[in-house]
């Protein structure tokens, strides 16, 4: 689900670390809102202990975790 439809009516807790849609998905756009808020709070968010998906390898991994308003 994209980051931009989480912002409003959910608190939303990031982990990991942002990276771009792997080239397998060329038509997948950078998420510049999920993006951006990796780098204004990246010394808050967590990073994770193990690797999933499709960037395991560069262990460039994220988690949203979001709770409705």
């Amino acid at each position: 689900m994209p980051y931009k439809f989480l912002t409003e009516g959910f608190d939303v807790k990031l982990y990991g670390q942002y990276a771009r849609p792997v080239s397998d998905f060329k038509w997948l756009n950078k998420e510049q809102a999920l993006e951006n808020s990796f780098k204004k709070d990246s010394a808050n968010i967590p990073k994770l202990p193990f690797h999933l998906g499709y960037h395991w390898g560069s262990k460039k991994d994220v988690i949203m975790y979001a709770t409705k308003k």
